[in-house]
């Protein structure tokens, strides 16, 4: 049955995909590269943001941000006698101290987490 209907029809659909669908779509695959799509997505990037920002401040805020923890990021590490982040990823990932070891062990981490999460959101709501 694989044989007969199944391969037959994926060589079917992917001849389909390889001649008449993929070389008819965009090159571009950013809500930018549609017509009108700076604007698109500049309204939807104030809608999911709640800020009048624009994507590329939000953007930069970003890129910010990330050298900012790495920068943190990178103290720890020199704090533990390495010299740059690679090197500590790799030795955190060398140490089996540091790892989970079963799944259930995984769970408990989360579970430590959610009601840390749930914490704070119960001080917010009665802060508010």
């Amino acid at each position: 049955m694989i044989r007969t209907s199944v391969l037959p029809a994926y060589a079917k659909f992917a001849k389909f995909v390889g001649d008449e669908y993929a070389p008819k779509g965009r090159s571009e695959v950013g809500m930018w590269s549609l017509p009108n799509g700076v604007k698109l997505y500049a309204e939807r990037a104030r809608h999911s943001t709640t800020t009048n920002l624009t994507p590329a401040e939000i953007h930069e805020i970003g890129l910010s941000e990330v050298k900012r923890i790495e920068a943190d990021m990178l103290a720890i590490a020199r704090k533990f006698g390495f010299s740059d982040l690679k090197s500590f990823a790799a030795s955190i990932d060398k140490n089996p101290d540091l790892h989970a070891k079963s799944g259930e062990q995984i769970l408990e981490i989360y579970r430590g987490y959610e009601a840390q999460v749930r914490e704070a959101a119960a001080a917010l709501w009665t802060a508010a």
